[in-house]
């Protein structure tokens, strides 16, 4: 089913390129924010784009199937120290307009995303509070409900089901720790089968059915985190600099938001480096942008804006265009999490939504407060459909919480570690060592100094080697990169190709350039980028060339002939040319990253694929299937042991990987299953394993869930066995094509007298049991 969408406060895209990945079509775009405007124009050309939420009309919505909106966050943003909430803020009460709309028109569809924030009470403090004064004015600023109770009271009043959900961004294999809520709502449609009958519990076989990695990596965030932890082939630590209240982070990224972009460094090492030698780098904000799911430049265009005519500025400043390029990416949806809606919006009765007996109602229209010590706050995932015995009751009496374990993990992607992901680090800015130290100091006096080795390494490195190597003055003419006529075309289509992902001129001889630093030092030899050579050479018969200097700030000057001394990476590159002077050292590694680089190149954010669903090998269907068996006598026993030998058996496996004919329950039915979340099939794919796992099962007549024990399974037919508490014994149980709910926490395992019980010998009705659980009481 292929949607027609508008979208209101569309900011750099977010959330349309995701839904368009899935294969719907934005027709409307709202946005008021100019640089927002400006990147949407260049994206998306032919789209219809509006500047004011306000202006558009019902009659806009005209043949729209699906209104999504990620309306503004700030107000209850925990960045924001404030939080005046929805009611007495200024941006994230403009939610109301999408309320307004649909009174006039009724959209089937309806997709809102916002801050975890959302959920949560605000709790401001005023001083006639503090001071004991007992006033109505006190108790309000005292405790204001969370501005989800508005927006579900809205979608009530007007007839809209609705389920939200808090879903983080690790869950695509992604190492960015973004947790987001989105609410999805609808006129006629269930939204619990979009948004909550997913969840991937991978049960530690990920590897088996999750989408892998172009890199190679096989295992889920979960997986890879749990001890005894993956190595990754480059070590890495995100560290906010600005901020001591979040710790660092091993193998993922900060949260990004509007101001911690520019705060944010890297510090890499080589697993196998035995020099314990580390790098910190600032986040480059191509890997910010693939970090949020784009394609590397993608914000570039929103910096500067072009005039009425189209044409952008003679100058602009690049450090500028970097924080607002972080800014916008802060405030953006992840592209990953949206496609994700969109393919469930696609077909959102793929996957009913099979838990509603194990969800509890609310016993308040708003729980949490400060009066409610029962029901506590809003649960990270809720949802209405209206399942009242009464019609007369308000409506809020079919609130219900969803199970307590239902992950934010809808999907199972695999895992890429932040230092195997990140591809631009080469290119981003050194940290200054005087801003490590005082990150040090901040952290040795709160208290919170015990972290990372990695961290510590390269916290003390930086001071270790403060002051030992002998820096000159780079090349700074000026933050600004003026654009010539006579350098750049005024046209449109060469003017967007003329610089890289560096705001480096695509084109031009490399070279080295004489220069004298600002202080006086001794002249050196730097690249550059002399852009206006022609054929007769870098040199030429003019007196001075335009070049551009491999330094950080990407400076240019005007020099003369005669200071051009040779060409880059040619004969004329010897010894002297590098120095332990850390400025021209990172010149010359910019300029070399540029030759080796190809202009072209397009990065992946992030690429995943499906291997073809293998068979189990073990069941009588596989067997049925293997070709003859050439085994050689077992000598103890005189005759064929009935086994297929090593050989025979990997080439059946390599058989079984491609073959679209076979029909073992787990390459045509479970793996499948498993892939769409069903928490069943992940279950059935452990096995032996899952001998002694505690579970709930569905069941319609009683319309309830049981709680029982796996107590066998059966590697012949891949069923098993369930010995429920109530006494009942199921025979030939087979988990994917039932509603399944694994039990957590004390009574996840059955003791049977082991730690973790297994049993894989075959059964069938007539066998004794094999593996009795004790029962217990659920």
């Amino acid at each position: 089913m292929r949607l027609r969408v508008a979208s209101l406060f569309s900011g750099i895209g977010g959330l349309d390129l995701g839904l368009e990945r899935a294969g719907h079509d934005v027709v409307l775009r709202v946005e008021r924010d100019a640089h927002c405007r400006e990147l949407l124009r260049r994206q998306y050309p032919d789209g219809a784009l509006m500047d004011d939420v306000a202006a558009v009309m019902p009659r806009d919505l005209d043949g729209v199937d699906l209104l999504a909106a990620g309306f503004p966050c700030n107000d209850c943003s925990f960045e924001n120290a404030a939080r005046p909430g929805l009611e007495h803020g200024r941006d994230t009460r403009l939610v109301r307009h999408v309320f307004r709309l649909l009174r006039e028109r009724r959209v089937e569809w309806v997709l809102l995303e916002n801050v975890v924030g959302l959920l949560r009470w605000h709790r401001r403090r005023r001083r006639n509070e503090r001071q004991g004064e007992n006033t109505s004015r006190s108790r309000d600023a005292r405790a204001r409900p969370p501005a989800i109770d508005h927006i579900v009271t809205e979608f009530e009043k007007l007839g809209y089901r609705w389920a939200y959900r808090v879903v983080d961004l690790l869950a695509f294999g992604v190492p960015h720790k973004r947790r987001r809520v989105f609410i999805v709502a609808s006129a006629h449609g269930d939204p619990r089968d979009v948004l909550l009958s997913q969840d991937s519990q991978c049960q530690g076989r990920c590897e088996t059915f999750a989408a892998h990695a172009r890199v190679h990596r096989r295992r889920c965030y979960d997986c890879f985190n749990a001890p005894p932890r993956d190595a990754a082939t480059v070590e890495a630590v995100s560290i906010d600099v600005g901020e001591n209240r979040r710790p660092p982070l091993r193998d993922i990224c900060q949260c990004l938001t509007t101001s911690n972009g520019r705060r944010t460094c890297v510090v890499t090492r080589a697993a196998n480096d035995a020099r314990e030698t580390s790098t910190t780098r600032a986040l480059a904000v191509e890997d910010a942008e693939r970090l949020m799911g784009f394609e590397p430049g993608y914000t570039a265009s929103c910096y500067p804006i072009a005039d009425a005519n189209g044409r952008a500025p003679m100058s602009f400043n690049v450090d500028a265009q970097t924080r607002k390029r972080f800014a916008l990416l802060g405030l953006a949806c992840a592209v990953p999490q949206s496609a994700w809606l969109g393919e469930r919006l696609r077909n959102p009765y793929a996957v009913k939504f099979p838990y509603a007996a194990l969800c509890a109602p609310f016993r308040r229209a708003c729980p949490g407060g400060d009066d409610d010590d029962q029901e506590g706050a809003w649960p990270l995932a809720a949802y209405n459909v209206f399942e009242l015995d009464d019609a007369d009751e308000p409506r809020w009496k079919s609130r219900r919480r969803a199970p307590k374990t239902l992950s934010e993990s809808p999907v199972v992607r695999a895992f890429v570690p932040l230092g195997e992901f990140l591809k631009f680090q080469r290119r981003a800015r050194d940290v200054d060592p005087e801003t490590l130290r005082t990150y040090a100091r901040r952290l040795r006096a709160s208290g919170h100094d015990d972290v990372d080795e990695l961290v510590r390494l390269a916290l003390l490195g930086d001071e270790r080697r403060d002051g030992k190597r002998r820096r000159i003055a780079a090349p700074h003419v000026g933050t600004t990169v003026r654009r010539a006529e006579s350098v750049w075309s005024s046209s449109d289509d060469e003017r967007d190709d003329s610089r890289d992902d560096d705001a480096m001129p695509t084109f031009g001889a490399r070279a080295w350039v004489r220069w004298r630093g600002k202080r006086g030092d001794v002249a050196t030899r730097w690249p550059c980028l002399v852009l206006d050579a022609g054929e007769d050479g870098v040199r030429g018969v003019t007196t001075h060339r335009h070049v551009v200097f491999f330094d950080a700030a990407r400076s240019h000057a005007r020099v003369r002939s005669t200071d051009i001394v040779g060409r880059f990476g040619g004969d004329d590159d010897d010894g002297d040319n590098i120095s332990e002077r850390a400025d021209i050292v990172g010149a010359i590694e910019r300029a070399r990253v540029w030759k080796r680089d190809d202009r072209n190149h397009e990065y992946d954010p992030i690429a995943w694929s499906f291997r073809e669903p293998t068979a189990c090998l073990e069941c009588a269907t596989c067997r049925e299937d293997a070709p003859p068996a050439v085994s050689t006598p077992d000598r103890s026993r005189g005759g064929n042991d009935g086994v297929l030998s090593r050989s025979l058996r990997s080439s059946f496996a390599s058989d079984s990987k491609t073959s679209s004919s076979s029909k073992c329950p787990q390459a045509t039915e479970i793996i499948p299953r498993a892939r769409l979340g069903h928490v069943g099939a992940t279950l059935a794919l452990r096995r032996g394993d899952a001998v002694g796992r505690r579970l709930r099962v569905f069941w319609p007549i009683e319309n309830a869930f049981f709680a029982g024990t796996i107590a066998a399974f059966d590697k012949q037919t891949y069923t098993f066995r369930v010995d429920y508490d109530d006494g009942d014994v199921e025979v030939a149980f087979k988990p994917w094509m039932e509603s399944v709910w694994p039990l957590r926490g004390e009574d996840e395992f059955a003791t049977c007298g082991v730690k973790t019980p297994r049993a894989i010998t075959p059964f069938n009705q007539n066998t004794p049991e094999i593996c009795e659980a004790p029962k217990t009481h659920f």
